[in-house]
């Protein structure tokens, strides 16, 4: 029987963490056809004997896919979704986990209602530690108070945490040329995904996100994060012709300040942040000329 939904989780070396996701998506309370599908890429940490047990255990239920040599995270990303089967997709990554059994079955009742909405996500908590106690641990919130937001808003700065989202699945038929090498890659998915449909926003929390050194997008140097980003700024306003729209030039000037704050603060050289603004495409590159 075709799955209604595909739970894809996204891992490479989450050895302390890959059993409590896979458990909290087994956990979930449903009734109708599920597939787990997880996109291990060649973890070297013991990730790989631990899925593999579970696969044993559940073998009608859990699809493994283990790349035969590192793909990186996008390419084992887009590998992980191509697979799905599902009409919707719902993803975690391998460190991160679902802390409400019923997350599933609320998400998918409300796409199923309401087929003018094309995501739906969730309120998360934010975690630095597994101490609950610790101050930095929070509430995303998501885009505030708005629970209805559409792709101008999501032009204007990402706010969907990747633990928490359901979408329709196959929108779109392939992932363009571009996606590829764009990290982080979720704003983009979900940019590409906003263009079919509404996004609903449940401020009810579901899910957990861990921020630890050995993430992938956390274990980055600020700087490197920043340039990532305002990359993806560049990319999809050149490739999805959205370079005139208000909230995408909103954005980019937001990030834009924030970065050269944050580079001052830091006392990084000039030429460093002469690149980030070239990088905006802000302003022209011989501006910023020494004498």
């Amino acid at each position: 029987m075709k799955p209604l939904v595909s739970c894809c989780i996204i891992t490479y070396n989450h050895a302390p963490y890959i059993g409590q996701a896979v458990e909290s998506v087994l956990q979930q309370q449903h009734n109708y056809p599920v597939e787990i599908i997880v996109a291990d890429d060649r973890s070297t940490d013991g990730t790989t004997a631990i899925l593999e047990d579970y696969q044993q255990r559940y073998p009608s239920l859990i699809r493994l896919i283990v790349q035969e040599q590192n793909q990186g995270a996008s390419k084992n990303f887009m590998q992980l979704l191509y697979a799905a089967k599902g009409k919707y997709i719902a993803y975690l990554e391998g460190d991160d986990y679902w802390s409400d059994a019923g997350k599933l079955k609320k998400q998918i009742a409300f796409l199923e209602q309401n087929p003018d909405f094309a995501i739906c996500f969730s309120n998360v908590l934010e975690t630095f530690s597994d101490d609950p106690a610790d101050p930095r641990n929070h509430l995303h919130e998501g885009p505030g108070s708005k629970s209805i937001t559409t792709l101008n808003d999501l032009l204007y700065g990402n706010y969907i945490q990747t633990s928490s989202v359901v979408f329709r699945n196959r929108l779109f038929e392939y992932f363009p040329s571009w996606y590829g090498p764009l990290m982080p890659g979720d704003w983009p998915l979900h940019i590409l995904n906003a263009q079919f449909g509404k996004i609903f926003y449940d401020k009810e929390c579901m899910s957990v996100h861990r921020n630890h050194s050995d993430g992938v997008w956390s274990s980055q140097k600020a700087i490197r994060r920043i340039e990532n980003t305002l990359n993806v700024c560049k990319v999809i306003g050149k490739e999805l012709n959205l370079n005139s729209n208000k909230n995408l030039k909103a954005g980019k000037s937001k990030l834009l300040l924030s970065s050269v704050k944050y580079l001052l603060k830091e006392h990084k050289y000039f030429s460093i942040v002469r690149n980030v603004l070239n990088a905006a495409y802000l302003y022209p590159m011989a501006f910023f000329k020494r004498e």
